[in-house]
């Protein structure tokens, strides 16, 4: 089937579990349509198997029962075995910003994001993150873009060095070494981070008393690797 998931299953009056929605299943003779060929992956990330994020037609049986343990253990915990190992979630805890605000993920032709339609400019198509895995969509990609804060804009480019095989033992995300203090959210972007620090060293005027207070103890070249590691860390929880 390639697609267990809770909304995939429903149960009968008379009891009996019915799985819905064949459109990722494959045939018993191998068959596959051009939705899964090979080295695309196709699915739904909660539920996925770690091998079917490399290449969803070399699957077998096995990925199912993988998916049956995740919808087992989303009906007992509602949430997800690893709800919260969303690329965004990861950046926003090593960053220290306090997931505010809109962002966006770009990967070649297709925007992911937690925008409404009213936020959407020129009437762009953007796939809604709630139903919308990045991992869907990344693929082969080398890489791929991130805005957080519409208004700040800030834009990161994130590049995949490496992909590593599964393990199930393994920490989902490290957060591994960083640079520099990374400007405060809801600071006007770059431009209004840098007046700020000018404004705080004397160079210009400040807007505010409220401004020169807020960038009272921010050292731009200021960086602690320990606290954000063990931010990263406590986005993920001990399974069993």
């Amino acid at each position: 089937h390639r697609d267990i998931k809770p909304s995939n299953l429903m149960v009968t009056q008379q009891g009996q579990l019915k799985i819905l929605d064949l459109g990722l299943a494959r045939l018993h003779n191998g068959h596959h349509g051009e939705l899964t060929s090979a080295g695309q992956m196709m699915g739904t990330i909660d539920y996925m198997a770690p091998e079917q994020t490399g290449d969803s037609h070399e699957v077998d049986i096995r990925a199912d029962i993988y998916g049956l343990g995740a919808t087992l253990f989303k009906l007992l915990c509602n949430r997800a075995p690893y709800a919260n190992e969303r690329l965004d979630t990861m950046i926003k805890a090593a960053m220290g910003w306090e997931d505010a605000h809109l962002h966006e993920f770009s990967v070649g032709d297709y925007r992911i994001g937690n925008a409404p339609d009213f936020d959407t400019p020129f009437d762009e198509f953007v796939l809604p993150g709630e139903e919308v895995e990045l991992g869907q969509v990344i693929g082969r990609h080398k890489g791929f873009r991130y805005l957080y804060d519409f208004g700040d804009g800030r834009l990161h480019r994130i590049t995949i060095e490496k992909r590593l095989p599964s393990a199930p033992q393994r920490v989902p995300a490290v957060l591994i070494d960083g640079a520099r203090a990374c400007p405060p959210e809801d600071c006007g972007g770059i431009p209004g981070y840098q007046r700020s620090l000018a404004a705080r060293r004397g160079e210009i005027a400040a807007e505010g008393d409220e401004t020169l207070e807020a960038y009272a103890d921010l050292g731009p070249e200021d960086f602690a690797l320990a606290p954000y590691q063990r931010i990263v860390a406590s986005l993920f929880e001990p399974i069993g």
